[in-house]
């Protein structure tokens, strides 16, 4: 294994381990956080809309439909809630993937606009960040958006830098979308 991938998979699994070490301790049956309530009013409404799709196939409130939340997260955890139930706990061990996944884009982005020595302290600052770790407990678009972000970023740089080839384009756009 060369150098680069080794240290690409070091980012990864330390982002992925210290979220994971972080949200087991966080109950599966509620989707308040266990360390803050600050986020609850955001979380529930989310909560509220993901268990409308599932119960009414509308996304709003009940049957009463709303475009007031963006539908991403909400279709993301009426997924999960379709498969496993409230189950706030698988929720939030696939977004500690969704950290570990942003912390190795920007490892990716840093090393494709820098070097090997920036992707690492970039990527291992993003997998140790307070913030970025809280938000893998959080039923909250933060960690998902990042992600999404990095990872949009990371392909742009990739198309830009590199050949673009067609199949890079259309991952910038499934992403980028």
């Amino acid at each position: 294994m060369n150098e680069l991938r080794k240290w690409g998979w070091i980012v990864f699994l330390v982002a992925l381990l210290v979220r994971v070490a972080f949200v087991l301790p966080m109950p599966a049956d509620s989707y308040r956080s266990a360390y803050s309530s600050d986020n609850t009013l955001d979380s529930k409404a989310y909560v509220d809309v993901a268990q409308s799709l599932v119960d009414h196939l509308v996304f709003g409130y009940g049957t009463r439909s709303s475009a007031f939340r963006p539908p991403v997260y909400p279709w993301f955890l009426a997924s999960v809630f379709a498969i496993t139930g409230q189950n706030f706990l698988v929720i939030r061990l696939i977004q500690c993937l969704f950290g570990a996944l942003s912390a190795l884009a920007l490892f990716g982005l840093g090393h494709l606009l820098w070097d090997k020595r920036v992707a690492a302290l970039a990527g291992l600052g993003l997998a140790l960040y307070p913030f970025s770790i809280y938000f893998a407990g959080s039923i909250m678009t933060e960690g998902m958006f990042l992600m999404l972000a990095a990872g949009s970023l990371w392909l742009a740089a990739l198309v830009v830098k590199r050949d673009a080839t067609r199949s890079r384009i259309v991952w910038l756009g499934a992403v980028a979308a």
